[in-house]
């Protein structure tokens, strides 16, 4: 068997053992470095574990980078450094890991972009140097018939 030959018709996140509920909260407290160290972003991975350290979406958005760089380019290996040279710019699903994997925790991409991105409804990304092209947003919701609603 091979996972060429494995279906997924539905996807359940299973370990919050480290989650927070933060809703409506555009960041939250920590200290010290938790999480599985290879999905951890650089601002958690390299803090100070005695320090009190404010975290934000962004921290989630480069695991799921790197979650999806795992899935695509090493499912079977542990990922010690991202090899960059394996991910193409050309392929959307490679735009977004290098999105979501910036070391600049600004340039990552929302859950909303990357939703339009995918969608269609945009092509680039805030971070991207392109002149042309609809950037995707940053801010707002998706409504129940799947458009999105920009906040102002």
């Amino acid at each position: 068997m091979s996972n060429r030959d494995i279906l997924l018709s539905s996807c359940k996140l299973i370990d919050f053992g480290y989650s927070v509920i933060a809703k409506d909260m555009d960041e939250v407290k920590i200290k010290g470095n938790v999480g599985t160290e290879e999905y951890m972003s650089p601002e958690i991975r390299y803090a100070d574990p005695e320090q009190v350290i404010k975290v934000t979406r962004k921290a989630d958005m480069f695991s799921f980078g790197v979650m999806i760089y795992k899935l695509l380019h090493s499912p079977n290996e542990k990922i010690e450094n991202i090899d960059l040279d394996l991910i193409g710019y050309e392929k959307p699903l490679d735009r977004i890991i290098m999105a979501c994997i910036s070391e600049v925790p600004s340039h990552r991409p929302s859950a909303l972009a990357i939703y339009a991105f995918l969608k269609g409804t945009c092509n680039r990304f805030a971070y991207e140097n392109v002149t042309n092209g609809i950037i995707c947003p940053e801010n707002g919701e998706i409504r129940q018939d799947g458009e999105i609603e920009q906040d102002d």
